[in-house]
């Protein structure tokens, strides 16, 4: 399925893939692992924005738990 791309964005290359790992001494492999554990193999949400994975139990650590909720904050990963 070909994504069609909006604005300035365009989708990864080859040559862009190999200059991305040349970039961070990593395979292509490794990083189409990321992206399917990070995003579900989709990049971008459906009205094209990207798709970032919000990490709560980062979120709480970092704040000390002072905004632990259940929700947005709490100490133990967790999926929406």
């Amino acid at each position: 399925m070909a994504l069609e791309f909006v604005g300035r964005s365009l989708a990864l290359s080859n040559s862009g893939l190999s200059a991305a790992c040349g970039s961070l001494a990593v395979q292509g492999p490794e990083v189409w692992t990321v992206l399917s554990v990070e995003t579900g193999a989709q990049g971008f949400l459906a009205d094209r924005r990207p798709q970032i994975l919000y990490e709560r139990h980062i979120f709480s650590r970092l704040t000390g738990g002072q905004y632990d909720d259940g929700d947005i904050s709490d100490p133990t990963p967790g999926r929406e």
